[in-house]
């Protein structure tokens, strides 16, 4: 019964597949034991079949965990709240973005910013299986033809669904990217564009079924987003800097993720509702939830915890990170006091001085408003004891009660004597 989990079939059916350069060939049972089978047999020989006994019984709360996340059907209440402002994009200009959301770091739903994109017309899983089938996306840990994840999405028994998440799709598909274009209200307005193509990664498109998604997470390098639904619908959480979601443990400075729910199913079952106590009790809590969808995007503030479950199957988006001038400051001292958290670039040292450089030449305004660092304040001094109580004026004394003032005064007496 353990041999058969799915979770060590996906790892090992993943890693000895890499390791032979074999491709995946998702198997019509629909887990990860039959497609190891299959991928690793000639195309056109029949596999061999597994017989299981029908007699068998196991109970075991580690097996069912994963089955039950996998089959249960999804809490209607969760999706019950629209808290995430939403407003008309074709009303708002960039300026007013800036000063009404980036500046006051207020997460926004933009309606119809991206319904004219011709993606919306061109992108759903029969077209882009037509046009890009046999093409590698990544899907979690691992790269599969377009073709080979839908099957898989289409019938798994995972807890946690891989779906796609590729950054490099713009050079093994360009032809994608003349489907979509940057909203207006962010367009032009990504410093890391000043390093040419040596930069952090900042784009990716994002394929998957419904009950895959983005567990909680910060958005790299300190940088802004904004993701756009293409087809489906996607359901936000959000939560302020500083604002840790329960169930999530990270390393004490909050930099390194230590370990959260294996999916976010799981997640929602077992922290939801506390996290809906925090938000009653504590202010600081200010939880964003609405439901994004076609045409629609999310602006992601930079420091924001979020996580991202989509509700329907086929759904497609585009996102993109950004270097925004609201925390280009926040963005350079990251770079340069935490190098081992910079992602996205394979050469972390230099970042921050060739960002710098890139600021000197292009934008010297931005580097001239740098804000100055506070004055030291002067030094407290220790905590005395004895000044303390000259301060108060009073008289220093041993006892509280007449019985212990009595002797003491009966004592002193007699040593005068």
């Amino acid at each position: 019964a353990f041999g058969r989990q799915e979770e060590l079939w996906c790892s090992y059916c993943l890693e000895s597949l890499e390791e032979s350069g074999r491709s995946i060939r998702w198997a019509g049972e629909g887990t990860w034991r039959a497609t190891y089978v299959r991928s690793c047999t000639s195309a056109g020989a029949a596999p061999a079949v597994a017989t299981r006994s029908a007699t068998t019984r196991v109970y075991s709360d580690v097996l069912y965990r994963s089955f039950f996340y996998a089959a249960i059907e999804l809490d209607e209440r969760w999706f019950a709240r629209d808290t995430l402002l939403r407003l008309d994009a074709r009303q708002l200009s960039a300026e007013d973005f800036v000063r009404r959301f980036e500046k006051q770091s207020c997460p926004v739903l933009l309606e119809g910013v991206v319904e004219s994109w011709p993606a919306m017309r061109e992108w759903s899983r029969d077209q882009l299986t037509q046009r890009l089938g046999d093409s590698p996306f990544t899907a979690g840990p691992c790269d599969m033809p377009l073709r080979e994840f839908y099957e898989y999405a289409g019938k798994n028994l995972d807890d946690a669904p891989l779906f796609v998440f590729d950054k490099r799709f713009s050079k093994r598909v360009p032809e994608l990217l003349g489907d979509y274009e940057v909203p207006k209200v962010f367009r032009g307005r990504d410093l890391f564009d000043l390093l040419g193509d040596n930069r952090p990664d900042f784009r990716w498109i994002i394929i998957g079924n419904r009950r895959s998604g983005s567990k909680w997470h910060l958005d790299p390098n300190k940088t802004s987003a904004w993701n756009a639904v293409v087809r489906g619908r996607k359901r936000w959480l959000l939560l302020p800097p500083g604002c840790k979601p329960p169930g999530v443990f990270t390393s004490k400075d909050g930099a390194a993720f230590v370990t959260q729910p294996v999916s976010l199913i799981e997640w929602f079952f077992a922290f939801y509702a506390e996290l809906r106590k925090m938000v009653d009790s504590n202010p600081a809590y200010d939880l964003k939830e609405g439901t994004c969808g076609p045409g629609d995007a999310v602006f992601v503030p930079c420091g924001w915890w979020h996580c991202v479950l989509n509700l329907e199957d086929d759904t497609i988006a585009i996102t993109q990170n950004y270097a925004s001038e609201t925390h280009v400051h926040s963005i350079r001292r990251f770079l340069r006091e935490k190098v081992d958290q910079v992602s996205g670039i394979a050469d972390k040292a230099s970042l921050a001085d060739r960002f710098d450089a890139a600021l000197a030449r292009s934008r010297p305004d931005l580097l001239a408003a740098e804000p100055k660092a506070a004055e030291a304040a002067p030094a407290r001094k220790a905590f005395s004891f004895w000044d303390h109580l000259r301060s108060t004026g009073q008289s220093l004394t041993f006892g509280s009660s007449a019985d212990d003032e009595g002797p003491c005064k009966r004592r002193r007496e007699g040593d005068a004597d």
